[in-house]
């Protein structure tokens, strides 16, 4: 079984739960020989299968397509984990503006309906001030990129402060996320809404809240860094074309 085999090959659609997939992932590593020293690090190396980059633009598409059309789709990932070249499927690398520029050409399909978008915003390793991320999502979901460091992976409640990220490089990243909204419980506990790509049974059923005013230009892990979110200003609905 190849590297290849995986992932790029298989509809993960199909499979009705994440148990199946994971028995996918240890049917994988037993013929590549891949092997880890504990069964928390073999999860969460699972978690990395490089496919965030697709959950997180789909996502921020999902949502303007909502605001604008009224409609909510659920986008198929799996079409951009297959189709998109010029990204790496399940290896990462993956960037949600090519995700975007793959939905203005071909269009990303969703229950034989397909959803558009008119163009897109980013900024990469230039990192905006939280008032102005604040802005950003007030008006719709963002996808940003952040350090998943290894505390994050660990999460499972409260507000999330990053604290083992104070010594990784200005603006690193290896993760991307949606933020959908913000929140405060007093007493300077601001925090952003992240929808994540591990699965429900991770954090708070798939969400985190990162902590925000920080006084950090670069935010929690390099949250402010890099982001893109799509725009859309006319509503278009139409059958998609098959693939």
């Amino acid at each position: 079984m190849s590297d290849e085999y995986s992932i790029r090959n298989i509809d993960l659609d199909k499979f009705t739960s994440e148990q199946e997939i994971f028995r996918l992932f240890q049917m994988w590593k037993k013929e590549t020989q891949r092997e880890y020293q504990t069964l928390e690090e073999e999860q969460i190396k699972f978690m990395f299968i490089g496919t965030c980059w697709a959950f997180s633009a789909t996502g921020a598409m999902e949502g303007i397509n909502k605001i604008v059309s009224g409609q909510l789709l659920a986008l198929s990932e799996q079409q951009l984990i297959s189709c998109d070249q010029k990204s790496k499927g399940c290896k990462g690398g993956g960037w949600h503006v090519n995700a975007f520029n793959f939905d203005m050409s071909s269009t990303i399909t969703a229950q034989k309906k397909s959803a558009t978008i008119d163009g897109y915003n980013y900024w990469y390793h230039n990192p905006v001030s939280e008032s102005s991320l604040r802005c950003l999502v007030l008006q719709q979901p963002v996808s940003v990129s952040l350090f998943a460091s290894r505390d994050s992976q660990l999460y499972n409640g409260a507000i999330f402060k990053g604290d083992d990220c104070s010594g990784i490089d200005s603006c690193k990243h290896d993760h991307a996320v949606l933020i959908l909204g913000y929140g405060s419980l007093g007493d300077s506990q601001d925090y952003w809404i992240v929808k994540n790509s591990w699965g429900s049974n991770w954090g708070q059923h798939g969400y985190i809240l990162i902590k925000t005013n920080t006084g950090t230009t670069q935010g929690v892990c390099n949250i402010n860094c890099s982001g893109a979110y799509p725009t859309k200003q006319t509503h278009v609905s139409k059958l998609a074309a098959p693939i």
